[in-house]
């Protein structure tokens, strides 16, 4: 192995940021050899530019077509508003549109502008009649940095594979996904504004002899996460026909945004805006300059967020579905991708061999630190989910450091250990599970093929760039493999290695825009040799079966592979969740959570009666929690007739406790019920002596229960918190407890959103272990004019029958990873059979 040298890293680095700087300002679009032509749309006439191929004829080049209305004013913030007309005007496209706002990676000084909705299209002909695959590329840089155009993303040589290429700029950042939907600011524009292009090119491609129903959509990191949610959304699937996710993936843990409404706030404020008021700081957002957002963009991180995982804010969001525009996302990841056959189209992904090693810069001056204090790295390189105290975090770090290190120390000798691991959190792991989610419940006629690009050749301009001088390939080195970088390009002789591995690279993603296949049985030229990259086996109808990964391995010598770094995988699928305490005997497992969701399947004695509890859940106040069943204007008869005939339908013991007794003990560190999951079956009915249905007092009495420091510190209440139902209504509370004969139950250790829960219900029922999959806020009302028409007691049996046929559920917010290890004791102890991690 070719060790990192620290003189050498900066040398280099300085060497190219330098080249970067005085390129970055070059006019990449005026080629001497070029001449013009002209192209006539519905919208107006485009004058574009005629290039030469590297290899053989010439293309055409029509740059910076705006697809949209500039988002300035009071668009900003805004659904993209599609130009409709060029007003008749031609249009000058020989030169690219403006990139987005952000900061200049190399220099640090804000670039682009507000007004940068502009696309591309590369095609080899302007023949209508041709009918060629099109090919829309989004770029990558976290939605914080980058642009679609020829300074990082000139498609020539796909070009001269017979496909049409579109590249563009979309809002990115602050502008792009800032969320504050109090005053109007909804998030994922960014995301808007690509499937704009995608309407764009159905509607515009033949004119430039593409096939709109050929068109394939490809990506890099988050370019690539952004195609891999597409996949998954109506709105945005029926525009394109094929996908490509390079080292990139919408289950990577940094995708979704923390705390959207605060970061908003809080960037408002780093900017000067001293109101509290919502709609204040909405006005002061949508009317400050634009370019003042980049450089205040990580002082808005929390000091908690700046040591947890990678340093993203502002991404995506998951939309109300009641919100005055159209909702672009309104459900997790995981539940997209684990319902049956969402996906239906042709896919292939793949990473990096050694993707991480963007991410280990940083650690380069740290090493000490590791080798010293391992468990101080635990929050900022794994994506712990809450607070976990130092001697928690030294056990994980020690876990770590012992199996990618051994005995050695962390060092500039084991400088490719580290990077394994930055490779496996942040890459590997996540396309890894979105292939064993595409092959589990996705249509079986579908094929999906993996890669692992792992060619170490003079084109690998990412490692280049940052000043390594070791073997493998670094996060986007395959890039310039299919497109040349113009800011940074080297030219490269076609017949030597690099030249070569270009070619083959192009040939099979052209190959498998055109038929959804990269190595097609009628390859017509031997490029490619006798190479058959197969398919990621499907493993819907073999659900007992170990999952098994068939990857390319692309490299001087091209060839398959079966379960790249399985024993690191492996790791983080079954040792590492052991090493908890858990029993890792499910057949899915989501990557990127310490301790974000558990599950407890618990044997049920009611299974024979064909009966269920309801929704076992903890009540929080501000809808955290929407999860629970309430009875509106029940009347408090009605609830105590509930808890008597759960008391003899169901052989349960009623214990009938006042609110005020409750919040007592509670407050004083007392057991609620003593020994609770020692009782075969139990009811409580809390009286609210109020008899006010969810009044503030008790509202704040379940939102101590649920967020008091007591629920963490004191194991007694644990007693009380954990299996229950509870019910609201007439004034009263009632509280199912049961032990580990009656229920199956689910843990969320966070503040609880209604899509955990759906993500895992998706993943349940895939694996036939059947639980309902409509997780939403019930409710069960008691229509006032029930009295007039049904007895007490058939009111009573109704609500008891709308009971029963939930599912049951219990979830517990703000989980501490000690608090977590507690919890799961108990579970064992009292007889839990298997405890699952998701």
């Amino acid at each position: 192995m070719m060790m990192v040298k620290e003189n050498q890293f900066t040398a280099n680095k300085e060497k190219w940021t330098k080249y970067l700087l005085q390129s970055w300002n070059i006019d990449w679009n005026r080629v001497p050899d070029s001449e013009t032509v002209k192209l006539e749309l519905i919208d107006g006439i485009l004058i574009g530019s005629e290039k030469k191929l590297p290899l053989n004829g010439s293309y055409f080049a029509f740059q910076g077509i705006p697809y949209a209305e500039p988002p300035i004013g009071e668009l900003r913030f805004k659904e993209p508003v599609p130009i409709t007309s060029f007003n008749g005007k031609t249009l000058d496209c020989t030169k690219e549109g403006d990139i987005s706002i952000q900061s200049d990676i190399f220099s640090k000084n804000v670039i682009g502008e507000e007004s940068c909705l502009f696309l591309n299209v590369y095609t080899p002909y302007l023949d209508k009649t041709r009918k060629l695959p099109v090919m829309i590329y989004i770029h990558g840089g976290a939605f914080i940095f980058g642009s679609g155009n020829v300074a990082e993303h000139s498609p020539e040589y796909l070009v001269q594979e017979d496909v049409i290429v579109v590249t563009f700029n979309y809002r990115l950042n602050v502008l792009g996904f800032m969320h504050l939907p109090s005053v109007g600011i909804i998030g994922n524009q960014g995301f808007r504004d690509q499937r704009l292009v995608f309407k764009w090119v159905q509607e515009n491609i033949e004119k430039f002899g593409g096939d709109p129903n050929n068109v394939t959509l490809f990506g890099h990191s988050a370019g690539a996460a952004a195609v891999h949610l597409h996949m998954m959304l109506p709105g945005s699937k029926k525009y394109f026909h094929k996908a490509i996710l390079q080292s990139g993936a919408a289950t990577m843990d940094w995708f979704m945004q923390f705390e959207p409404e605060e970061n908003a706030r809080r960037i408002a404020k780093l900017l000067g805006c001293e109101s509290t008021d919502d709609s204040e700081i909405g006005k002061f957002l949508k009317e400050i300059d634009g370019k003042k957002f980049p450089p205040k963009y990580y002082d808005t991180l929390t000091t908690t967020r700046k040591k947890r995982g990678l340093p993203l804010i502002f991404n995506t969001v998951i939309e109300d579905e009641n919100q005055e525009i159209k909702p672009f996302l309104t459900k997790s990841i995981d539940q997209y991708l684990t319902t049956p056959n969402q996906i239906d189209i042709p896919i292939m992904m793949g990473v990096t061999e050694h993707d991480g090693m963007v991410m280990t810069t940083p650690h380069m001056k740290r090493y000490h630190l590791w080798n010293k204090e391992p468990g101080r790295f635990i929050p900022r390189t794994v994506n712990v989910d809450g607070d976990i105290d130092e001697g928690e975090c030294k056990v994980l770090g020690d876990e770590i450091k012992q199996f990618y290190f051994g005995d050695k120390p962390v060092s500039q000798s084991t400088f490719n250990q580290f990077m394994d691991f930055q490779t496996d959190y942040h890459f590997s792991i996540a396309l890894q599970s979105a292939a064993e989610f595409h092959s589990r419940y996705q249509n079986p006629s579908t094929n999906l093929y993996y890669y692992q690009f792992s060619f170490d050749g003079d084109l690998n301009m990412m490692k280049k760039i940052l000043g390594y001088d070791m073997k493998g390939a670094n996060h986007g080195d395959e890039l310039t493999y299919l497109f040349v970088m113009k800011m940074a390009e080297i030219k490269v002789p076609e017949d030597s290695e690099a030249g070569i591995m270009r070619r083959k690279m192009c040939r099979m993603w052209a190959n498998f825009a055109k038929v959804g296949n990269p190595t097609p049985e009628n390859n017509e030229c031997d490029l490619l040799g006798n190479l058959k990259w197969n398919p990621v086996k499907s493993y819907q109808n073999a659900e007992n079966e170990e999952f098994q990964l068939n990857c390319l391995d692309i490299n001087t010598d091209c060839k398959m592979i079966q379960d790249p770094f399985k024993k690191r995988m492996d790791f983080w699928r079954k040792e590492k969740m052991s090493s908890m305490n858990l029993h890792d005997d499910s057949k899915f497992v989501s990557f990127g959570k310490w301790t974000s969701i558990f599950v407890i399947f618990i044997s049920t004695a009611y299974a024979s009666m064909k009966l269920a509890l309801g929704h076992l859940t903890a009540l929080k106040r501000r809808d955290f929690h929407r999860n629970t069943i309430l009875i509106t204007n029940g009347q408090s008869s009605i609830s105590r007739k509930i808890g008597e005939k759960f008391e003899r339908d169901l052989d349960c013991k009623v214990v009938y406790l006042p609110k005020n007794d409750l919040i007592s003990r509670q407050k004083t560190h007392e057991t609620v019920l003593e020994d609770a999951f020692k009782v075969y079956k139990s009811i409580d009915v809390i009286i609210n002596n109020d008899h006010a249905f969810l009044s503030n007092s008790q509202d704040e009495a379940c939102f101590e229960l649920d967020e008091g420091e007591n629920l963490i510190n004191n194991l007694n209440i644990l007693r009380y918190c954990i299996p229950k139902m509870y019910l609201t209504g007439g004034g009263h509370i009632i509280s199912i407890k049961s032990n580990e004969n009656s229920f199956r139950a689910l843990v969320n250790t966070r503040n609880d959103l209604r899509s955990y829960i759906q993500d895992l219900i998706s993943i349940l029922n895939g694996n036939e272990r059947r639980i309902k999959p409509e997780f939403s806020l019930q409710t069960i009302h008691c229509d006032r004019s029930w009295s007039s028409v049904m007895s007490e007691n058939e009111i009573v049996n109704k609500i008891f029958d709308g009971i029963l046929s939930q599912q049951p559920v219990l979830t517990l917010g703000n989980g501490f990873f000690s608090y977590i290890k507690r919890l799961m004791s108990y579970f064992n102890g009292y007889g839990c059979t298997s405890v699952h991690v998701l």
